[in-house]
């Protein structure tokens, strides 16, 4: 049971991190291998975390199988989630409009 807590832990905090400094990270990244436009990057960072934030429920659902008390573990941990994760999404969605409006304009 403790390698799903670990696994859910640290698919908030790289799924919070990508989405706080996707566009950072997207402009640093798009320095080193000009290849790709830094959209595609943005795109990639952002659907990575949305993911992860997604793919936290199933996580949490897992750990169901020998825990006592399951559902008030798992009604905190989701609420721990949205709290989290819904201003991070709300602030990614932000950040993708303005590159979306900046590229294409």
């Amino acid at each position: 049971m403790g390698k799903w807590y670990m696994l859910s832990g640290l698919s908030l905090l790289v799924a919070t991190l990508l989405g706080i400094f996707g566009q950072q990270l997207t402009i640093f990244v798009h320095e080193a291998a000009p290849i790709v436009p830094p959209l595609v990057y943005l795109l990639i960072f952002t659907a990575t975390s949305l993911f992860l934030y997604f793919m936290m429920p199933v996580t949490v659902f897992r750990m169901r199988k020998n825990t006592k008390g399951f559902e008030k573990l798992f009604i905190g941990l989701l609420a721990l989630t949205f709290m989290i994760g819904l201003p991070v999404i709300l602030w990614e969605a932000y950040v993708l409009s303005g590159w979306l409006d900046a590229t294409f304009s």
